[in-house]
Formats: structure tokens, C-alpha cells, sequence
């Protein structure tokens, strides 16, 4: 008979949380017996000071001691193994309940779910055709009033499922600019000078030295005139949809069953 047996009985099986506390309530005397045994080893190892009853006692301490330590070492393997089984087979149970439940949900929950996959499909199926529909009769009308020299019908996907790129509005601000004046020649329609007029020419390449505080040209010529720095209107590119004809799919819900989308032709 070994120790579980002995100490809880042989039919009866024992959970895993029973067994760790069996084995913390062991441990819990194995440490005593260890801390105690070695203040009975000091006593011992100075008979000298010992009455001989006092020397008897604390052989038959540490004799008990050792005893109860190799017992209790022992009973904790035997425990430790069996506590390693039960959390197996507990681990086993769970799986097995949980593999039951799982199946169980698919024979109630997932004919619910197709159920409600087809119908959904199938309103969406008929929500593209007619889309697809009033889409395809507004091409084939473009085509018409285009060769009629008409303008277009807004289509469908550039009114519903465009979406207009950002615009950045025009942006004007004023500037200064180094320039200096020139003549240049002004000639007639027949492309004969006629005589001279002055304009601004901008200048690059300016080298300037600081005067006063000041950054002033090298070149007395150049001066600073006020400009307006336009910037123009930008506009980004638009963002469009994808193709709700070619790019919805809606398998059929189950094996034998038609496809929802594409329908077949």
C-alpha cells in the first residue's frame, strides 16, 4: 500500500488541488524538521555538557528527525507524481468538454449564421444589380449624347462613390525683390524699332555687404521693389470606390447552393 492510498483511501480519485494542499501542509513540516535538525546535530556534538538523559533525547530526536525527513521526502515524490497525473487528466477533461461544446455550436450556431449569410447576401446581391443596372443604361446614354454632341449624364460612380480630391485654395502674398532698370526696344507690327521703353529686370547672383546694419547690394544699380507672390489653386487627385459589380464577391452559403455574387449567367 503506498502513502495515498493509505492516506486517502484506494477508490477514491483525487483532484489536483487536493493533492497541493496535502503536499504544502508536508512541506511545511519538512522544513521544520530541517531547521530543527541541526540544532539537535550541534547539541549532540557536544556530549560533554549532556546529562545522560539529555544525551539519550536528543539521539532519539535526531534519529526521529531523520526518519521524518526520508518519510517525508518520500510521500512528497509520490505525491509530485500523482499531482503531475491528475493535472493531466484534468487537463484531458477540459479539452473533451471543450471539443463537445464546440461541436455543439456547430450544429446549432452555424446553420443560424449561413441562414442569415444568404439572406443578407441576397439583398446585397440584388442592391449591386441594381446599381450595375441604371450604371450600364447610363454609359450606353453618354454614348448617345456624346455622338449627338450633348453633355454626358453624371455617372453614378463619379456622383456616389467619388471622392473629390483636396484643393488648395490660391495663396497671394507680398514680396520685395532686387531689380534694376533697363531700356529695352519697342518695335511695331512689322517688327521695326520704334523707340525705347524702361523696365524692372530681376537680378541673380547678388553679392551684398552690410552697411549700417543692413544687407545693401555691391551693385548700386539694384534697388528693391514690392511684388505679389501668387501661388495657384491646387487640386489633388480624386479617390474612387471600387467597382461594386466586379469587386463584391458572395460565395454561396453552403456546398450545392448557388453563388450569390457574381450571379452566373
Amino acid at each position: 500500500m503506498n502513502f495515498i492510498t493509505k492516506r486517502f483511501g484506494a477508490k477514491r480519485a483525487l483532484a489536483s488541488s487536493t493533492i497541493a494542499a496535502e503536499m504544502a501542509t508536508i512541506s511545511g513540516g519538512l522544513a521544520k524538521a530541517k531547521t530543527r535538525l541541526p540544532e539537535v546535530e550541534d547539541t549532540l556534538a557536544n556530549p560533554a555538557a549532556l546529562t545522560d538523559s539529555d544525551h539519550e533525547a536528543a539521539e532519539l530526536e535526531c534519529a526521529a528527525l531523520k526518519r521524518g525527513i526520508a518519510r517525508m521526502q518520500a510521500q512528497l515524490s509520490e505525491l509530485q507524481t500523482a499531482f503531475t497525473k491528475a493535472q493531466a487528466g484534468e487537463r484531458l477533461v477540459d479539452l473533451k468538454a471543450r471539443a463537445e461544446a464546440l461541436r455543439r455550436r456547430v450544429d446549432s450556431d452555424i446553420p443560424k449564421a449561413l441562414d442569415r449569410y444568404e439572406r443578407a447576401g441576397r439583398e446585397v446581391a440584388a442592391a449591386v444589380a441594381a446599381y450595375d443596372e441604371v450604371a450600364t443604361a447610363v454609359d450606353a446614354m453618354n454614348a448617345e449624347l456624346r455622338r449627338a454632341g450633348l453633355p454626358d449624364i453624371e455617372t453614378p460612380h463619379r456622383r456616389f462613390r467619388c471622392i473629390p480630391g483636396s484643393v488648395t485654395p490660391e495663396r497671394r502674398e507680398k514680396r520685395k525683390k532686387w531689380v534694376r532698370r533697363v531700356r529695352v526696344p519697342v518695335y511695331d507690327a512689322d517688327g521695326k524699332p520704334t523707340g525705347w521703353r524702361e523696365e524692372y529686370q530681376e537680378s541673380a547672383g547678388i553679392v551684398f555687404s552690410l552697411k549700417d546694419g543692413k544687407h545693401v547690394p555691391n551693385d548700386p544699380s539694384l534697388f528693391e521693389v514690392d511684388y505679389e507672390h501668387v501661388e495657384p489653386e491646387r487640386r489633388g487627385d480624386d479617390v474612387w470606390l471600387p467597382s461594386l459589380s466586379h469587386n463584391v464577391s458572395l460565395p454561396s452559403a453552403q456546398a450545392g447552393s448557388e453563388q450569390l455574387w457574381p450571379r452566373k449567367r
